[in-house]
């Protein structure tokens, strides 16, 4: 027993290193895998700082879900206002914004549950789907009721009340976005789709030829040249400019409902849709004419929700009732462990047949 020692040792260190090149070199497919614990906590919103490496989750039953490098999750529960159901989280600075069905609410330390209402310039009880804060200081929040807030970099107490007009009497406000410029979008719901706000006149512009007939537009974002996305609930559209007509992105991806759209670091863009999150094939570049028409799902061990948030990042995650993470797929890390425990034992029997002493056949002398 003890001549296989030194050839188990030898082979156990040649498996360990075939598993670690194995999963970290070889392409193996991506799955969306939960990440957050707690079962029974429903998540709603999520917002992720990654210089911090922290992640902030609240849940429909008013907890907060902490992550912090170094110290996993934390359940810090009746953590949130009791008036409302979170619906969106944002970060300015030092500070986090939460939007509720009654209220908007800001923290400094949201995990020890230090909220205060946000009273300048929003009403009390106002029923926020999507409030945003640029690294400038600017943002936009978004009322289906209320309609759009803004407030300005060089003002970051106040909130300013957009006017309706020149919006459609049934179009319905669901997010906005401030643009590079300082100009602000929004997408709707009914109308025109697309509303801008045109600050000079004081009044919105339908800027939605090219969308679906039936405009229900949940998401908006800017591309680095000034380009806009807009998910629909038929798939995501492309507008090269201002006022040119939307067309579709991913003649493989018509139907899907795109509830959140993001940018990487690297260009890709990311869409949350109720049964996956996807990824563009190819990254965006400024010196192509048209968007990349290509989307990749990722599948997943079963989502508890619709995806409704995606947050780009090392790893990507994925709001859907808990937070996923994109991970390499269980089943090919078992099929890389056990083609790592066969190089194991093969190297462990070769290193021990090869250390025994030869052996010869008797010979008789006569």
């Amino acid at each position: 027993m003890r001549g296989w020692l030194i050839p188990a040792a030898w082979g156990t260190a040649a498996g360990v290193i075939a598993y670690l090149l194995g999963t970290s070199m070889l392409d193996g497919p991506q799955s969306w895998q939960r990440w957050s614990p707690y079962p029974g906590e429903h998540v709603t919103t999520a917002i992720a700082d990654r210089e911090r490496r922290e992640v902030l989750a609240a849940t429909q039953a008013g907890n907060l879900l902490h992550y912090q490098q170094g110290s996993g999750w934390q359940l810090h529960e009746d953590r949130l206002p009791e008036n409302g159901a979170p619906l969106v989280l944002a970060r300015d600075n030092d500070r986090v914004f939460l939007g509720t069905q009654s209220g908007t609410h800001v923290s400094p330390r949201p995990e020890a549950g230090d909220w205060s209402p946000v009273e300048e310039g929003l009403p009390k009880d106002v029923h926020l789907l999507d409030l945003s804060i640029t690294e400038g200081g600017s943002g936009v929040a978004t009322s289906p009721q209320d309609g759009v807030f803004v407030r300005e970099a060089n003002d970051a107490e106040q909130w300013q009340q957009l006017e309706r007009t020149g919006m459609a009497p049934e179009a319905s406000p669901y997010r906005s976005l401030v643009r590079s410029d300082g100009s602000v979008v929004t997408g709707t719901i009914d109308g025109a789709g697309v509303y801008r706000w045109h600050g000079e006149e004081q009044r919105w512009q339908a800027d939605g030829a090219g969308l679906p007939e039936e405009r229900k537009v949940f998401t908006l974002i800017e591309l680095p040249d000034g380009a806009l996305l807009a998910g629909t609930d038929q798939g995501a559209y492309y507008q090269p400019e201002a006022s040119a007509e939307w067309s579709r992105v991913g003649p493989d991806r018509q139907a899907f409902r795109v509830l959140h759209l993001a940018l990487d670091a690297n260009g890709y863009v990311w869409a949350a849709s109720d049964e996956d999150g996807y990824r563009s094939v190819s990254p965006w570049s400024e010196e192509a004419d048209v968007f990349p028409a290509q989307w990749k799902g990722f599948g997943h061990d079963g989502l508890e929700a619709n995806a409704s948030w995606i947050l780009p990042g090392d790893p990507p995650l994925l709001v859907a009732g808990a937070v996923y993470e994109l991970d390499i797929d269980p089943a090919f890390r078992n099929r890389v462990a056990i083609a790592a425990l066969v190089l194991a034992i093969a190297v462990a029997a070769v290193l021990r047949f090869r250390s025994l002493p030869p052996t010869y056949p008797n010979r008789s002398t006569s």
